[in-house]
């Protein structure tokens, strides 16, 4: 009885961990794929059956993408907008996470409710009212238009509120 339950639990751990390195490779394959794809030839690229490895490396590609497209520039305006939006997300989800789990006030039930009534609405039912918000405050194509619209966040309210 003994020896069987560890044989179950060592097939149990095989089939777990083949399970799970098939979903890893699943998952890197992509990124495999795109680092392959661009350290190769252009011919080598179009190839049909397609070549996993490159017969000689090719560099051209990555350095024609930083010498003529701005990658630094968007790698920064990526970590400025997520970063301001990360903080000021924190801050006012924590305090309004805080004011209704600690609070007793009118209406409290009722404006809780109203934000997990936001969860359920779709995000491309008010992007074009907050495109108007952001037009109207003369924010378009600047980093407080792209960060304002999202600082307040209901799921991080509700979550912190938790």
């Amino acid at each position: 009885m003994n020896i069987n339950i560890k044989l179950n639990n060592r097939l149990f751990l095989i089939i777990t961990h083949f399970v799970l390195v098939l979903g890893a490779i699943s998952i890197l394959w992509p990124f495999f794929w795109m680092i392959s794809t661009a350290v190769k030839p252009t011919p080598e690229i179009l190839r049909i059956p397609p070549q996993l490895i490159p017969s000689q490396l090719d560099w051209s590609h990555l350095t024609g993408v930083f010498r003529d497209v701005p990658m630094l520039r968007f790698f920064f305006n990526s970590i400025l907008v997520a970063s301001i939006g990360t903080i000021a997300i924190l801050i006012t989800s924590s305090l309004a996470g805080f004011i209704f789990a600690k609070y007793d006030f009118p209406g409290k039930k009722f404006l809780f409710f109203l934000i997990l009534a936001t969860l359920m609405v779709p995000v491309q039912l008010y992007m074009i009212p907050l495109y108007d918000i952001v037009l109207k405050f003369n924010l378009v194509n600047t980093y407080w238009g792209i960060i304002f619209p999202g600082i307040i966040s209901s799921f991080g309210t509700f979550f912190l509120k938790q």
